[in-house]
């Protein structure tokens, strides 16, 4: 009884993930809501006080060794863009990672100037169907996700939406 419960777990699982993984970005939450958090410093922000501007949005948490070895990049990648008129919006996982005294010296380390949002609820995760960290979505002047980044941020890829938006401005 035992392994027959054992497999069938693990089927509805990797039937859950394959079924996850080839859902179209637009059977996702693709337009932001009014879902307003408040950042580490403490004021309230919501996604849709960028419409009429295309934004980056950047998932992570502390505990991510994946978001902990990009981060130099996504410090500098963050810094660029904002520097083009692009807004950057790093929201935390504070449901998965509530300790803020180490999210700040995790910001401190890799000397990050960004104010990250803080998703205690995990509300935003759950709304755009956050399953893996670091996600990074590339949000349209409407607020609709263009592209979606599941991992890592790829070099080539954040590179390539630089000159693009450059071209644009």
């Amino acid at each position: 009884m035992k392994v027959y419960y054992s497999f069938y777990l693990r089927f509805v699982v990797a039937l859950m993930i394959v079924l996850w993984i080839h859902m179209p970005v637009e059977a996702m939450a693709n337009h932001s809501t009014g879902t307003q958090l408040e950042s580490l410093a403490g004021s309230k922000h919501s996604l849709e006080d960028y419409q009429g501007k295309k934004a980056v949005v950047h998932f992570f948490a502390t505990w991510c060794h994946p978001c902990q070895e990009e981060m130099p990049y996504i410090v500098s990648f963050s810094d660029r863009i904002e520097q083009n008129g692009v807004p950057f919006i790093p929201i935390h996982l504070t449901k998965l990672d509530s300790d803020l005294s180490q999210l700040q010296s995790f910001l401190t380390h890799y000397q990050a100037s960004f104010d990250p949002w803080l998703d205690r609820s995990g509300g935003m995760m759950n709304q755009y169907h956050v399953v893996g960290i670091p996600t990074t979505l590339f949000l349209d002047e409407n607020g609709n996700v263009e592209q979606r980044i599941d991992g890592m941020l790829p070099i080539d890829q954040a590179e390539s939406f630089i000159s693009r938006i450059k071209k644009e401005n």
